[in-house]
């Protein structure tokens, strides 16, 4: 497997030395110009003067092509440059200011839960007293009063009947 490492720094260097190049170039390009010019168009005349002169042109168009290619890779690699050394520094820094927040996350979360935990409890003890109340407001209803369990329903008649039995009486019930 091909592993590569990229240096912010290097993407710098590289970007410099394009722009070297770039000014080599267009030193080159505007001295070749200048000699072509001086020969093509004044001393050298035809129809074949004129033919190198129009060829001459597509080649500085292409000179042209390839100096904006080089310029704006130079361009590219800057940014780069500038890209990864940002993410650097807030990754830096970012893991410097996690081992702070993490602590804090941490006893957010603890008391995140702690009010879920509460809330549950709170949800599941207002189900079982609004099923009690429903439950004593048809007449049926149970609750435990020191060691008795009282009681209370109805017959078949639907007359109201109450029964108070101690914890024995009910050991042999089945329920």
């Amino acid at each position: 497997m091909v592993q590569y490492r990229v240096r912010a720094n290097s993407l710098g260097e590289v970007s410099t030395l394009l722009d070297t190049v770039v000014a080599t170039f267009d030193s080159n390009l505007a001295e070749a110009s200048a000699t072509v010019s001086s020969v093509a168009g004044a001393t050298w005349q035809g129809d074949d003067a004129d033919k190198f002169v129009e060829l001459w042109g597509e080649w500085e168009s292409g000179a042209l092509m390839v100096r904006a290619a080089l310029t704006g890779l130079a361009s590219q690699l800057r940014m780069a440059e500038s890209g990864y050394i940002t993410t650097e520094v807030g990754l830096s820094g970012g893991f410097a200011n996690r081992r702070q927040s993490t602590a804090s996350t941490a006893g957010g979360a603890a008391a995140f839960a702690q009010r879920v935990a509460a809330s549950q409890n709170a949800s599941a003890e207002r189900d079982e007293a609004e099923e009690d109340t429903r439950l004593v407001s048809a007449g049926y209803g149970s609750f435990v009063t020191g060691g008795s369990i009282a009681s209370r329903g109805s017959n078949d008649k639907g007359e109201q009947k109450a029964a108070d039995s101690t914890a024995e009486d009910i050991e042999g019930m089945d329920v």
